[in-house]
């Protein structure tokens, strides 16, 4: 077994996540079922107090007999760093490390885990990311470690050293593993973001604007949050800038004439010369020839303000208005708004909805 180890340049979390007995664990394998494939290396990422640095830790499977001392070896690392943390490790990782103790009557020693790929899923629209790849994903974070190297072109290299026996071939796979580890390590960094979006897609978390001002076409708020780092989100709705716990909000603002389409239109007529509808309560007063019985397109009355916009599968208790009955994206007039002093809950629906 081929041992790497490798001293970080990196600073010490403050985040309360991380402590003393945390272990990023990462592993590479010839494929990817349990049964059939084979672990050639295990990689551990823990912070060493004595030396007050992140060490990288690396196990190579250079022969067959050399997966026993890999396991038992991580096994026993197990005691000193029990809080595990990895990227689709439940699945993965830690189901072939189990499944391959079993098969040397390895005891596994407790441990909890951490499986950031399951914090990032659920927020992976909101990041506009192409796939959930630990490389894609580290990428988004830290562009200066992203990867190209994929499983079968890993497997190829594995492949070859244990044919060529090329010592060179395997410190490409240690560095290509060591940025793996790295790449986890800097998504674990970003778990108070993760942990933020989540909460705001559930409106777990409270918003209460410190400041609310319309700025030529665009609406502008501020409020607290608890989350100290930078980053910015958007979509075609808004931009929702991150720093410092404060959160920086644009919104763009629609200021025309818009359409309040009305529920119920075997209620209504559609007065054509006057290009809207009314209710039959009052439309019957009116001559037939100049009425028509609504349909779901003009059953509408007009309104001209400013506006605000949300997706129409929100759920608000406002008025929606539209350019036309189809429109995915609906309006809410500011001045509704002001008088039920329902900004805070606008805001945190819109952006609920990324």
């Amino acid at each position: 077994m081929l041992i790497n180890k490798y001293i970080l340049n990196e600073s010490i979390i403050k985040d309360p996540v991380w402590d003393i007995s945390s272990m990023i664990i990462n592993i590479k394998t010839t494929g990817f079922s349990t049964n059939y494939s084979s672990i050639y290396m295990i990689g551990i990422l823990y912070y060493d107090s004595h030396i007050s640095s992140y060490v990288i830790e690396q196990w190579f499977r250079e022969k067959d007999n050399d997966s026993y001392e890999m396991l038992y070896e991580f096994n026993k690392k197990l005691l000193v760093f029990p809080n595990l943390i990895h990227y689709n490790g439940h699945l993965f990782d830690m189901t072939f490390i189990n499944t391959h103790m079993s098969i040397y009557n390895i005891k596994c020693n407790l441990y909890s885990e951490i499986d950031l790929f399951s914090l990032i899923r659920p927020i992976k629209k909101i990041l506009s990311l192409s796939n959930l790849k630990l490389t894609t994903v580290s990428d988004f974070f830290n562009k200066s470690l992203s990867n190209d190297n994929t499983i079968s072109d890993l497997t190829k290299i594995y492949t070859q050293y244990m044919n060529d026996k090329d010592i060179s071939l395997v410190y490409l796979l240690f560095a290509h593993h060591k940025k793996d580890l790295s790449n986890i390590l800097t998504l674990f960094k970003n778990i108070p973001l993760f942990t933020f979006i989540s909460n705001i897609k559930s409106m777990s978390i409270p918003i209460s604007l410190t400041s609310s001002q319309i700025k030529a076409d665009e609406y502008h708020c501020t409020f607290n949050i608890e989350y100290d780092g930078s980053f910015i989100l958007k979509n075609n709705l808004f931009m929702l800038k991150l720093k410092n716990s404060v959160a920086n909000m644009q919104i763009q603002i629609k200021h025309q004439k818009l359409k309040f389409f009305f529920p119920h239109i075997n209620e209504y007529y559609y007065l054509p010369s006057e290009g809207y509808a009314v209710h039959k309560s009052i439309g019957r007063y009116i001559s037939k020839d100049d009425r028509i019985p609504a349909n779901k397109t003009n059953c509408y009355k007009e309104k001209e303000d400013y506006f605000l916009p949300i997706p129409k599968h929100i759920i608000l208790p406002f008025h929606f208005y539209k350019t036309s009955y189809s429109d995915e994206i609906v309006y809410i007039s500011i001045e509704e708004l002001i008088k039920n002093d329902g900004f805070s809950l606008y805001i945190k629906k819109l952006i609920a909805s990324l």
